[in-house]
Formats: structure tokens, C-alpha cells, sequence
């Protein structure tokens, strides 16, 4: 007897049968890299590093609550976050401020190049990834959104789930407000004191602004420049000083605050 040929259609096999172009939400393909992956990818809305002299972010906190998904309640957090530090402070404010709900998912994208999404519980790929494309979609950097879901009785699926997750993200960004800040490098400097005036000449002629100070057997600076002016800053440190300060950077480009 011969073998019985399957005549169902793609979409009627069962999920294990599927072709590579019909993979399970959960299954990304090579070009379709988790957004908690490394590497930037436009597609999957983690930024590459830096190349811009200023970011778009947001002014400050906001939330918004869009009308309720088949009785499923959404509320979408937005806040400034320049480091994974901060995003993450964020998320555990919003857990311990909303401690009935269902699921916490967050995203959140860095002007270093690192961005990261979780889905809390939610079927896989269908709710950090699509707050992270939307945050992507926005150009927005330094900033970490969280979408608290309460449920509502009526499973979703996973179309449905991620269309929620980015429509909370979308009513959010549109309710913020939406600033251009520049890029800046954190330095540290040390000089001896007869170094003040040649320093402060470097420093003035580069826009720096000093964060911390302190004067003892030698001085000790902490300061931000421009990122787009941070190659030609160390240069022009060492030559004003004749090599004998070498300003050192103590983390990655981030965005002004002030």
C-alpha cells in the first residue's frame, strides 16, 4: 500500500511540521535575533553604537493605559534610563507599585548599543520584542518601557499579544515628551597643580563640564565632553600638557541629564 500523501496546507500542519518561513513566534530565523541578543539590529530595534553627536529620549517619566484588550487591562510605563542600572530600577519600581498584576514586561534601549526586552511569562517573543521595536521605531535611546498586564479571562494569542504590547508602547511614546540631548564621555583626570591653568584652558576649549573635583597632593577631575569632540579633547589634553596628562575614559557615551 502506498504511502499517504499530506494534503493539508501549511498553515493546518502541526507546528513541528512547519517550513522555515513558518516558524513558531518562539523560533526566530538567523536574520531574527532576540532584541535581549547582542548585536545591533535594526530589525529587532537594538540600536549600533553611537555615531550621532545627541539622542532622541524622553523628559521624564510618564505612563498611559489604552482601552482594555478583551478584558485585559494594559498600562505602559516610559522613563529616562542612561544605564541597565536605572532601567532595571525602574522595572522593580513598577513590579512593587503594581504587585497583582499578571506580567511585567519591559524593554529598554541604551545610547551604548545595548538594549535588552523581557517577556515576564508571556509566550515567547510576544511582548518584550515588540515594546523594544516600538522604542526602536520612535528612535528613542536611554529609556526603558515597561507594560504591566492584568488578565482579563480571554487568552489573547500570540498575534494578539503582541499587537496589546505594542499599541501600550505606541499611546505611551505619544504621551511623553520627546527631547534631543547630546552624547557625552565621562573622563578622569589627573595633574599636578602647576598643570591647572593649561588644563583648564583644554578643558574650557572643549565645552567639558566637571562633575566631581578634588585637590590634594595633585588634582583629581572628573568630567563630561561631547562624544563627538572626545577623540580631539584627549589629544588636545596631551599636547597642551606635553604628555603629562592622559585623560581616561570610566565608562560608555551616555546622554546629558541636565
Amino acid at each position: 500500500m502506498s504511502a499517504r500523501r499530506d494534503q493539508r496546507t501549511p498553515d493546518q500542519r502541526r507546528p513541528d511540521q512547519r517550513g522555515p518561513d513558518q516558524r513558531r513566534p518562539d523560533q526566530p530565523g538567523p536574520d531574527q535575533r532576540r532584541p535581549d541578543q547582542p548585536g545591533g539590529d535594526p530589525a529587532d530595534g537594538s540600536p549600533p553604537a553611537p555615531t550621532d553627536a545627541a539622542i532622541r529620549t524622553v523628559a521624564g517619566p510618564v505612563h498611559a493605559e489604552p482601552a482594555r484588550t478583551r478584558g485585559s487591562r494594559f498600562v505602559a510605563d516610559l522613563a529616562p534610563a542612561p544605564d541597565e542600572a536605572a532601567a532595571m530600577a525602574v522595572v522593580d519600581s513598577v513590579r512593587a507599585r503594581h504587585p497583582d498584576a499578571s506580567h511585567h514586561c519591559w524593554a529598554f534601549r541604551l545610547a551604548t548599543g545595548r538594549a535588552r526586552s523581557d517577556d515576564d511569562g508571556e509566550p515567547r517573543g510576544t511582548a518584550g520584542p515588540p515594546i523594544l521595536r516600538h522604542l526602536a521605531g520612535a528612535d528613542l535611546c536611554d529609556v526603558v518601557c515597561v507594560v504591566t498586564r492584568w488578565f482579563g479571562g480571554t487568552k489573547l494569542g500570540t498575534g494578539g499579544l503582541a499587537r496589546a504590547y505594542g499599541d501600550a508602547t505606541a499611546a505611551v511614546i505619544d504621551a511623553a515628551r520627546i527631547v534631543v540631548r547630546p552624547v557625552v564621555v565621562r573622563f578622569s583626570i589627573d595633574h599636578a597643580h602647576d598643570l591647572t591653568a593649561p588644563v583648564a584652558g583644554v578643558l574650557a576649549a572643549h565645552a567639558a563640564r566637571t562633575t566631581h573635583a578634588a585637590w590634594d597632593v595633585a588634582v583629581h577631575l572628573e568630567v563630561t565632553v561631547p562624544a563627538d569632540t572626545a577623540a580631539d579633547f584627549v589629544a588636545a589634553m596631551r599636547d597642551a600638557t606635553s604628555g603629562r596628562v592622559r585623560p581616561r575614559r570610566i565608562d560608555p557615551p551616555t546622554s546629558t541629564t541636565g
